[in-house]
């Protein structure tokens, strides 16, 4: 009897000094999912932003804010077919497990270049 109960009390100081790591583990790949998914949004808007800017490039009667326009002030910010467009995305992820270890968010960025065809 005696030996049946020291065995429990074993198996729970075990568990006690797993259940940390395992719940930090747990824990650390749902981030990382986190963190794959929020990449892949970014990219994905860098992308759209790009597309959006390079199809609907600014005119002189209506300048378009977010593409090149034909009068810039940047250089080779033209409607001329073969510019180049630059869109970067960048956002602030914060995720559990580094919180849990006292660290901060971290900034992950994107960016996509297409050429005006137009």
């Amino acid at each position: 009897m005696k030996r049946q109960r020291a065995a429990r009390g074993q198996a729970l100081v075990e568990f006690a000094l797993i259940i940390p790591v395992f719940i930090l583990l747990m824990v650390g790949i749902f981030d990382l999912g986190h963190v794959v998914w929020a990449n892949n949004a970014l990219s994905n808007s860098a992308r759209e932003g790009a597309r959006f800017a390079i199809v609907h490039g600014g005119s002189e009667s209506t300048p378009c804010p977010v593409g090149p326009a034909p009068a810039s002030d940047e250089a080779g910010a033209t409607n001329v077919r073969g510019t180049p467009v630059t869109v970067t995305v960048t956002a602030t992820i914060g995720l559990a497990a580094p919180e849990l270890l006292g660290l901060g968010p971290f900034s992950l960025s994107a960016s996509s270049t297409m050429l005006v065809n137009h």
